[in-house]
């Protein structure tokens, strides 16, 4: 068992209250703290987005949190932390490497019109925590809405459900693949999964040439997801509930079971069918139809019901009572079963202490009751039975603030009924103080905020803070009740499934107790994650980046080389060449922590030890990416007003900044200026084979756009050229550059075809390489050249496509023609460039610039603003034309892992009021 330092000590004087509180009984108490839990070992992973909702033309801003598991200090294991976009299909849309320093790192997802509409999953892991399974990856979902007025073409339409003879019900839906993929042909494979279980589907074309489904439901059942997957492996999701009234109702008994003769504390559960819980009503009956106990529901869904006394004889039912909302009929659903023997621990909470029985009708004269929080056991409490009960309360302050896990234990090792219980202590959390230099403020006007951090002694600390500066009308309500960085740490990374609103446990926290109760009673019940007594280490901790791998040669390059010298070119800004020597394993590895570019391409040249280049063998190390769970259900919530009307406001506020644009700046795409054509011989060369090009763009246009977080030549093309070129970005995170016409685009480069592997080098090339890049549509001798480089599908060759051709100053072109002795060449990810939020500062304003309108919702982001060792800092900002209250949100971690959250409103005036 590891020991773990705690604050938390339970004084000597508390025993003697103890001792004298218990008249039936003497427990002993004993505080050897361990971890018992494998997991604990594990790190927490805290996002925090600027929104929760978006317009497909905007930046999604974030900012992370990596701690440990049990007393959040920020990490001293991982310096490196992947962040993932994930569309409803399961296909990863985004990845970016964010570099964590002190356990905090930042970074953004630009999005734009390639985006559709949908509900995208935001996770994030390290290397580390893949030893410990789904539980320790962070997943937020995020709404992503078309920025404009589109026609949009559904892959998967015209759904109906149909009733035959009220008997049997079917799903009929109509696919049209070539909306997602344009050269798809012949037979489509369909994924029906019908609440958690999956069926593949092969389909063909009607005699009409369309793909039909006629697919049976249960009638039992909830929700459908339909996933067709095109020739070329390109897919879409869409989900559906066919459901009417759906009610899922369940009962958790306290801590497992409900036991005879032994009263009886249940969690009440209730969804619809779109997993939200709902407000109900209802009585348990007995076997003869009477009602033994009342239960309702909270907004959540959630509440608590009392049974005196469980009768194993008895067979217990819900009767759910007809609110009058909907015309079904009353339903009835049965609760667990009472078990003869057993245990039973139940938790309350009088005044300042926390009051423990413990039951059982087994015949034992003792037992075991364990107090643990996050896999770490502060008590193991051994105490005699009277009359099958031991009971004994603790101080609330004996125990950390969270989730205490309260067990019967077996022996020391085997807990045979548990019960989980939210310890509040506020005054163990950052004392976190906002001000504003003004109490209210004119438009466009230099706000400052005060911020003043002090830790649990009331004493100054240093602390890492965000601070989001929003409208309050149009982002306000979603923002309050969301996630933030104490309802994460202190209470979902400790539960499995979702948490509606988490937030909201925590905005009046002593008013909402109870219902903070009903959840642990429901939510938590058996499924705490601190659970797994030991596992195997898989994965190493990551304090770096790193390009690592082995060296071998010999006969089919099966020798492990060891003392092989290794040469790293990184073609980077700027850059850069590394040595090292492999070990005996013939292992090798170059830090390339200080990278910030999205990939990098590199260059390993071995050599003996002697100087001689070698052809050696490389492997360099995959990282592998962790499954994709999607929970689909959410992606049939409906959104609601609040959300509705800020997504109109987001479309008008384009539509205005468009129309300015377009009346005083013109359009701000990059300007592509075609000079004279000059015939070089690698340009006659491809426009012989392939015709010449409908688009030019001069190298010296390129840098010239080229941003200071560009990170290669196709993020200057995506964020400057989107009416010349498609830049779309893969599963894995590769750009791909793509003509508007949709039709297969590839690339040549100085005349040489970029064989296929090769693809993730070209974003990276630097612009300061490139003389031109341009663009064949429907290039000539397009199917020859897709036979030379796809040979092994050369019968189903396009008869049409695209043709990029890139012209470099080296003229040989991606990597050169021959490839050198002893070289190895890839595409490295690397840390994403860092972006610096742009908003304006209207420092002496013009009477032009008041003609353009400042209509921005997110008014300030600043993910790492630090404190002194005075716990001050101050941030500043200039405010919008948008008046009315603006919501100031900061979240902060302190180094001893103090967590704290505050938020603040203050006015805006329009500019001539006084």
């Amino acid at each position: 068992m590891k020991n773990i330092r705690s604050s938390h000590f339970f004084p000597p004087v508390l025993f003697l209250l103890l001792i004298s509180l218990f008249l039936t009984s003497i427990p002993a108490f004993s505080q050897d703290k361990n971890i018992f839990a494998f997991s604990s070992l594990a790190e927490k992973i805290y996002i925090q987005t600027d929104s929760r909702v978006y317009t497909n033309n905007k930046t999604i801003w974030f900012r992370a949190v990596v701690t440990d598991a049990v007393e959040h200090f920020p990490t001293k294991l991982s310096g490196v932390l992947y962040v993932e976009l994930v569309d409803p299909s399961e296909k990863i849309m985004e990845k970016k490497l964010i570099r964590i320093t002190e356990g905090v790192g930042d970074g953004f997802i630009e999005l734009s019109a390639d985006y559709p509409e949908g509900l995208y999953q935001l996770r994030a892991y390290t290397e580390w925590n893949k030893n410990f399974g789904a539980d320790f990856i962070f997943r937020e979902y995020l709404q992503v809405f078309a920025s404009g007025n589109v026609v949009k073409v559904n892959p998967i339409r015209d759904i109906t459900l149909v009733n035959e003879d009220n008997q049997h019900q079917y799903i009929n839906a109509l696919f049209d693949p070539l909306v997602i993929d344009s050269a798809h042909t012949k037979n489509l494979t369909l994924f029906v999964t019908l609440d958690d279980k999956k069926d593949t589907l092969v389909i063909g074309k009607n005699d009409k040439g369309n793909y039909l489904l006629k697919y049976p439901l249960p009638q039992d059942g909830q929700l459908v997801t339909l996933q067709l997957q095109t020739k070329n492996l390109r897919t879409y999701s869409r989900t559906i509930l066919f459901a009417k009234n759906y009610l899922d109702l369940q009962f958790f008994p306290e801590s497992g079971e409900l036991i005879h003769g032994l009263p009886a504390v249940l969690g009440v559960k209730a969804l619809d069918s779109s997993g939200k819980g709902k407000v109900i009503q209802g009585d348990i009956v007995n076997g003869k139809g009477e009602a033994v106990a009342h239960f309702k529901t909270n907004t959540f869904g959630m509440g608590t019901v009392t049974l005196p006394f469980a009768d194993s004889t008895e067979r217990y039912t819900a009767k759910v009572l007809n609110t009058g909302e909907s015309a079904s009929p009353a339903r009835s659903f049965t609760l667990p079963r009472v078990s003869a023997n057993g245990y039973v621990l139940n938790i309350s909470k009088p005044a300042d202490r926390i009051l423990i029985r413990a039951y059982s009708n087994t015949g034992e004269d003792s037992v075991i009751v364990r107090a643990s929080c996050r896999g770490l056991v502060y008590f193991d409490i051994r105490g005699r039975l009277k009359n099958g009960m031991l009971e004994f309360s603790l101080p609330t302050a004996s125990l950390p603030d969270g989730v205490i896990a309260f067990a019967i234990m077996r022996d020391t090792s085997m807990p045979v009924a548990e019960r989980l219980y939210f310890n509040s202590r506020p005054e163990h959390r950052l004392n976190l103080s906002l001000n504003t230099d003004k109490p209210n403020y004119q438009q466009r006007e230099k706000s400052t905020l005060l911020i003043d951090t002090k830790n649990s002694e009331g004493k100054p600390t240093k602390a890492s803070i965000s601070v989001t500066v929003l409208n309050k009308d149009q982002l306000g309500d979603m923002q309050l009740n969301r996630q933030n960085i104490i309802s994460y740490l202190l209470l979902s990374s400790d539960l499995k499934g979702t948490i509606e609103q988490p937030g909201y446990y925590f905005e009046k926290e002593q008013e909402r107790s109870a219902d903070l109760d009903a959840l642990l009673l429901t939510q938590g019940w058996r499924k705490y994650n601190y659970v797994k007594p030991e596992e195997t280490i898989r994965f190493q901790p990551e304090p770096f980046l790193t390009i690592s791998g082995n060296v071998k040669g010999g006969l089919f390059g099966k020798k492990q080389k060891k003392g092989t010298s290794l040469t790293l070119m990184t073609f980077g800004k700027p850059p850069s060449v590394e040595t090292t020597t492999s070990d005996s394993t013939g292992r090798f590895s170059f830090m390339i922590n200080d990278l910030f570019q999205q990939t990098v391409n590199v260059l390993i040249q071995t050599n003996n030890k002697s100087g001689e280049k070698k052809d050696y063998m490389i492997t360099l190390d995959q990282k592998q990416t962790p499954p994709v769970a999607f929970d689909q259900i959410r992606t049939v919530e409906q959104p609601d007003s609040t959300i509705q009307a800020f997504v109109r406001k987001s479309i008008d506020r384009k539509k205005t900044e468009d129309a300015y644009i377009a009346a005083t700046e013109g359009v701000t795409l990059g300007e592509v200026i075609v000079k004279s054509y000059v015939l070089t011989p690698e340009r006659k060369k491809v426009t012989d084979r392939y015709g010449k090009p409908s688009i030019i763009i001069e190298g010296d246009d390129i840098r010239a756009n080229e941003a200071k977080w560009s990170y290669g030549l196709y993020s200057v093309l995506l964020f400057n050229y989107p009416d010349k070129i498609r830049i779309v970005r893969a599963g894995d995170g590769t750009l791909y550059a793509m003509h508007h016409n949709r039709e297969m685009t590839l690339v040549v480069i100085d005349g040489i075809p970029v064989m296929p592997y090769d693809y993730p080098l070209i974003p990276s090339i630097p612009p300061s390489e490139v003389k031109t890049f341009e663009v064949i549509d429907f290039a000539k001798n397009f199917s020859t050249l897709y036979c030379e480089l796809f040979p092994q599908s050369c019968m189903n060759a396009p008869a049409w496509g695209n043709v990029i051709a890139i012209y470099t100053y080296g003229k040989s072109g991606l990597f050169g023609a021959n490839r050198a002795p002893g070289i190895t060449k890839a595409a490295i990810p690397v840390f994403s460039p860092q972006r610096t939020f742009f908003a304006p500062k209207y420092e002496q304003p013009t009477a032009d610039d008041w003609k353009k309108q400042d209509l921005r919702s997110l008014i300030h982001w600043a993910p790492n603003v630090q404190t002194d060792s005075t716990g001050r800092t101050s941030v500043s900002f200039y405010n919008a034309d948008l008046t009315g209250k603006m919501l100031v949100i900061a979240e902060a971690i302190s180094p001893n892992g103090e967590v704290g959250y505050q938020q603040l409103t203050f006015d805006v005036r329009r500019k001539e009021e006084q």
